[in-house]
């Protein structure tokens, strides 16, 4: 079980016979509460900058993953182009090889 500074807060100690120096304890359990209540702040803080972060990331990676896939794509157009003028110069060259045999022939 975590401690938080409402368990401190409501916790309530007997007075026996002996007693004890209620201010000093009432006094140190303000410090304790104080104390805690700092730490809830900052964990609070703490887990949304993580939260904050983490939605960050999760952004910045999905910019990098649509960046790549752009440039894939383009990258697989440009290819695709190239290919298709070497393949009609491929063809070009075949028919001219083709009519040189015909007419030497």
């Amino acid at each position: 079980m975590r401690l938080r500074a409402n368990d401190v807060q409501e916790a309530r100690f007997p007075v026996t016979l002996r007693g004890y120096a209620e201010d000093e304890v009432d006094a140190l359990l303000s410090l304790v509460i104080e104390t805690l209540h700092e730490h809830e702040a900052r964990d609070a803080a703490a887990r949304a900058e993580i939260d904050r972060l983490r939605s960050e990331l999760d952004e910045c990676r999905q910019a990098l993953v649509d960046e790549n896939l752009a440039a894939l794509r383009k990258l697989h157009r440009e290819s695709e182009a190239r290919m298709r003028a070497l393949l009609g110069d491929a063809l070009m060259r075949a028919e001219q090889i083709l009519e040189e045999v015909r007419q030497s022939g």
